[in-house]
């Protein structure tokens, strides 16, 4: 018969006891950990108080406390214990030393704002957020230096926020000469310079952005084109035309885009031998509904490329799906010329070329004959003056609206060859 003592039974239960209360203690620690992080994770500054209660010794929730009275209450006297409870706590985590340089700044204590943003940044110089912060603070203090070399390295980091950095340097230091040598140009990136010199047009009044142009061309490397054409179209936007034509000859120069050949003739592209840039100086198109556009290499070109338009579905509409800004001289006479075909053109209102002055339609606007029905190809021709101000002149493809019945427009249309000569000083006599 197997005798067990007293003893054994007696250790036996107190050991049991003891694995049972170690178990309801573990039990009740998860329980009062998991009941912690549930409430730090609230918006509420009282639920997170008491998480506090329960797991006074977590960073995480002094952290979360410090930052809701921060931003809820502004309260940053009550707030500042928590926040740096948090970094005495874990010190390794960068974002408890952001808040914290935000407590200590809205508190007044712009040393310790300082040390805690820095702190930040060499915990996590990986991090552009951090980078934004630090940078954004030195601008605050007046330490104009230091904002910029952050500002320089948030936009290695962060090259799309772009417009976001040049806004609040524009503001905040207004000194678009620094900015270009201590941020911009410091960047190595093409594409953020040319950003900036569109940026600075933009404003108002615009800023002289030229010899910013004339550095970046003198160095004859490739610029991007689609954004030194944006530059340029801001120019043009402004009615800069004598800037913009040096920034186009910037870019033929450094062989962006392919020079104009030397024959007189003041048309970009005249042959549509190259897409067009939509750009510039080139031609600028856009697609208009009901009709279909192509710069197409055909057969049916006269010089192996033209332009090519097809008003497929029959409309009443007024076309103008192509043109060109050139400059021109005030109060000189110009001779126009294009070749143009056509093909069951069925409209009184065919396209024609248009010549007008975009900053005063009183001042200039001639057009040449519509080409209705079918004709070969055949030269039109017409001589105009510019105004004593004009300084550009825009040249389309038109087709106004109808007003005969039927009003609708339908066929081919062809045009190549375009030309615009000088024709000398002094005003074309009406005829």
């Amino acid at each position: 018969m197997l005798k067990v003592s007293l003893r054994s039974r007696a250790l036996a239960a107190a050991f049991l006891a003891l694995v049972i209360a170690a178990g309801l203690l573990l039990i009740a620690q998860a329980a009062r950990l998991a009941a912690a992080a549930e409430w730090t994770a609230s918006d509420d500054p009282e639920r997170v108080t008491q998480a506090l209660r329960l797991d006074p010794q977590n960073a995480l929730v002094h952290n979360r406390l410090g930052f809701l009275l921060l931003r809820q209450a502004s309260d940053a006297s009550a707030a500042l214990p928590h926040l740096r409870r948090a970094t005495e706590l874990n010190p390794r985590v960068a974002v408890y030393w952001i808040d914290l340089g935000n407590g200590c700044e809205l508190a007044g204590q712009l040393d310790c704002a300082r040390a805690s943003y820095e702190r930040a940044v060499a915990l996590a110089p990986l991090r552009p957020d951090f980078t934004w912060d630090l940078a954004n603070y030195y601008l605050r203090a007046g330490e104009d230096p230091k904002a910029l070399e952050g500002f320089a390295q948030y936009l290695r980091f962060v090259p799309e926020s772009r417009d976001r950095t040049f806004s609040l340097l524009y503001r905040g230091i207004h000194d678009p000469d620094l900015v270009w040598r201590k941020v911009v140009r410091t960047s190595g990136d093409d594409e953020t310079e040319l950003y900036y010199l569109t940026f600075l047009r933009k404003q108002t009044p615009p800023v002289a952005t030229g010899p910013f142009w004339n550095e970046l061309i003198a160095e004859r490397k490739a610029l991007p084109l689609d954004s030194a054409l944006r530059y340029l179209d801001q120019l043009l936007e402004g009615h800069e035309y004598a800037e913009a034509q040096h920034a186009w000859s910037g870019l033929q120069a450094a062989g962006a885009v392919t020079a104009r050949p030397a024959n007189g003739n003041l048309i970009f592209n005249s042959n549509f031998e190259q897409k067009p840039l939509n750009g510039g100086f080139d031609w600028r198109f856009k697609q208009q509904a009901f009709l279909d556009m192509e710069f197409m290499q055909s057969g049916s070109c006269k010089e192996g490329h033209c332009l090519y338009l097809n008003f497929a579905v029959p409309q009443n509409s007024e076309y103008e799906p192509v043109y060109q800004i050139v400059p021109v001289k005030p109060g000189h006479s110009y001779s126009l010329s294009a070749f143009m075909r056509s093909q069951d053109i069925k409209s009184d209102s065919g396209p024609r070329l248009r010549v007008v002055d975009p900053e005063c339609l009183t001042c200039l606007d001639v057009m040449t004959p519509p080409v209705l029905e079918t004709t070969p190809w055949h030269k039109v021709e017409l001589t105009f003056a510019t105004g004593p101000k004009t300084q550009a002149v825009k040249i389309s493809v038109w087709r106004p609206r109808s007003r005969v019945f039927p009003m609708e427009i339908s066929g081919e249309f062809w045009l190549d060859s375009v030309s615009l000569t000088p024709a000398g000083e002094g005003v074309v006599p009406s005829p």
